[in-house]
């Protein structure tokens, strides 16, 4: 976590050095309860793991709404560059004072219980989770580095417009994971004791939910972006109807790797290493380029091609060829 953060302050200071210092500071504040957040999420996902899955994800949703709330508030009162830190920080309060309520006891439990078996879980746990470490890690970064490449070459204005463009479209895409993780367990369940039929069924079913529920939402998003349209206040502080249309374009294809990187992981199985640098580094060169030369809706046509016609296939490839290897393996009893 602090590395993470550190390295985000300096790329941010980067883009930033010539402007004034309370962008850098607005900058700095940003990256500093983004590194809380993954703390906090690291907490949720313990809390998780003791099938308390329904309490987490509501908090996620309270979070993210008491997000967009401030964000809206904030622009309203002029709360210019620190409208994003400002909203993060609510968020991560927020998150805080739910986990606190729902995990509060457990916490304590934990701290006081002495602990009497000791297992070292480092071949089974830990190298799964530094491939999961690395996936993470490359879409944290690309997903943290559009605003200050934009304000760097597209201008403060446009850098607005497109972090909190973002903010609220991640908003929506990180709520709609709610019915796959809500069945988790038992998809992780069926997935180990190779019940591929029941699997296939729960999975699909979850699946159509998560979609429909991300399109309804960007429905709405459109819907609402078309009205702000009709007040200039809140017009000039989002991206264009047609911008905003294709930024929820490359999310929807996030979010279908997202959903099939979850069925695969179910089988404990990481192949999406290699296709997560790939995606990083290129997205990166893509942004950085575009951004110099470009405006932000040639941009998101750019990554909206990268990830359909080149990403989106590749990760498919990796995670069918890592599928069949484990069911061959599973077959031949291995």
């Amino acid at each position: 976590m602090p590395l993470a953060v550190v390295l985000l302050v300096f790329v941010g200071i980067y883009f930033f050095e010539n402007e004034s210092d309370s962008i850098k500071l607005a900058w700095i504040i940003y990256c500093i309860f983004n590194g809380v957040n993954l703390f906090v999420s690291l907490l949720q996902a313990i809390y998780k793991g003791f099938d308390n899955i329904y309490e987490i994800h509501l908090t996620i949703a309270y979070s993210n709404l008491v997000s967009l709330t401030v964000i809206v508030v904030g622009l309203l009162l002029g709360g210019g560059v620190f409208t994003l830190p400002l909203s993060i920080a609510f968020y991560v309060l927020t998150s805080v004072i739910l986990l606190k309520r729902y995990a509060g006891k457990l916490c304590v439990q934990i701290y006081k219980h002495n602990i009497i078996n000791i297992h070292s879980w480092k071949e089974e746990i830990i190298t799964l989770q530094s491939k999961y470490a690395v996936s993470f890690l490359c879409g944290y970064f690309i997903f943290n580095l559009y605003v200050p490449i934009a304000y760097k070459y597209q201008g403060d204005v446009v850098a607005g417009q497109l972090g909190l463009s973002i903010t609220i479209v991640k908003a929506i895409s990180t709520f709609c994971y709610v019915w796959l993780f809500s069945k988790l367990p038992k998809i992780n369940m069926l997935a180990a004791k190779g019940e591929r039929v029941a699997l296939y069924k729960l999975f699909k079913e979850r699946s159509l939910f998560t979609l429909g529920t991300y399109i309804v939402g960007v429905f709405t998003i459109m819907l609402l972006v078309y009205l702000a349209s009709y007040f200039e206040f809140y017009n000039s502080r989002i991206l264009s109807f047609s911008n905003i249309l294709l930024l929820c374009f490359s999310e929807l294809s996030v979010v279908l790797m997202s959903i099939y990187a979850i069925y695969v992981r179910a089988h404990k199985l990481e192949p999406f290493n290699i296709p997560s640098i790939i995606t990083a580094l290129s997205t990166g060169a893509i942004v950085f380029i575009s951004m110099q030369e470009k405006s932000i809706y040639h941009m998101y046509i750019y990554v909206n091609l990268f990830q359909w016609l080149i990403m989106l296939p590749l990760f498919f490839y990796f995670g069918k060829e890592e599928m069949n290897k484990y069911y061959f393996k599973k077959s031949k009893g291995l």
